[in-house]
């Protein structure tokens, strides 16, 4: 986390040399938490918890935000997609049916 920018954000640095930073949140984030698989990076934004896909390789990239819902026994969560998306999704999929 840093607040270089004015406003508390999070970034991803290698390590043990930070020469380079990703950011990761861009309308303030805190209480970073990688995934247990470290291919997801959650934190919050606000009041609503986000989470990040994050891929490793030649070049990290850091995937868009998208919110995540917690379950009332807050022992689980349920990432919530892109609903547009997946609508343009299904409906492409029927309409290629005979």
């Amino acid at each position: 986390m840093s607040n270089e920018s004015g406003r508390v954000e999070i970034y991803v640095r290698p390590f043990p040399t930070p020469e380079r930073k990703w950011p990761v949140s861009t309308r303030g984030g805190r209480k970073p938490v990688w995934g247990r698989d470290e291919r997801e990076l959650f934190h919050w934004e606000g009041r609503r918890l986000m989470a990040s896909a994050v891929s490793s390789g030649p070049d990290l990239t850091i995937g868009a935000r998208r919110p995540v819902d917690v379950t009332r026994d807050g022992q689980r969560f349920v990432a919530i997609p892109n609903f547009a998306s997946e609508m343009r999704t299904r409906l492409s999929a029927r309409k290629a049916q005979p």
